[in-house]
């Protein structure tokens, strides 16, 4: 019974993160910083509090290649402007999502920073849910591009 409800808000999140108006932004790299970050997140994306996924699309398929949870962290600067939560430049830039990005971008991908905000989910929560996204978003992405490894490795 809790695993059925588990699956059922964490479908409900990710229906969220593909299809509500506001909730996900294109992202492009940026060209007035000679292209080394990416561009085109909303201004509080650093300050999120919730889920976050990273939408691929290509060729009429879309599917979210990547499930993180931020608390008002600064979790998102790694992925969009490569850079440590401090702003530090990262140690290892090319095992970085931030560097999975911009190989999607330069294979064609599309790509998409969606967001899923609840104020009321605790720490314990968004964990629990961050996993059950993962596991149902990566058997979406296996489906709609089985040639493509899912960026989520450490769960399932």
């Amino acid at each position: 019974m809790l695993r059925a409800l588990i699956d059922e808000v964490a479908e409900h999140v990710l229906s969220h993160m593909n299809a509500s108006p506001g909730s996900c932004f294109d992202l492009y790299m940026n060209p007035l910083d000679d292209y080394r970050s990416l561009a085109g997140y909303p201004s509080d994306a650093f300050t999120h509090r919730g889920l976050y996924g990273i939408r691929l699309s290509k060729d009429g398929r879309s599917a979210i290649a990547y499930i993180g949870k931020t608390e008002n962290d600064n979790r998102l600067r790694q992925h969009i402007l490569g850079e440590n939560k401090n702003g530090a430049e990262l140690v290892n830039p090319g095992s970085s999502k931030n560097q999975e990005i911009r190989r999607a971008i330069a294979n064609n991908f599309q790509i998409q920073l969606c967001l899923f905000k609840d104020p009321d989910l605790d720490k314990p929560t968004l964990a629990c849910l961050e996993i059950a996204c993962i596991l149902k978003a990566r058997s979406q992405f296996i489906e709609a591009f089985p040639t493509f490894e899912h960026w989520n490795k450490r769960v399932g």
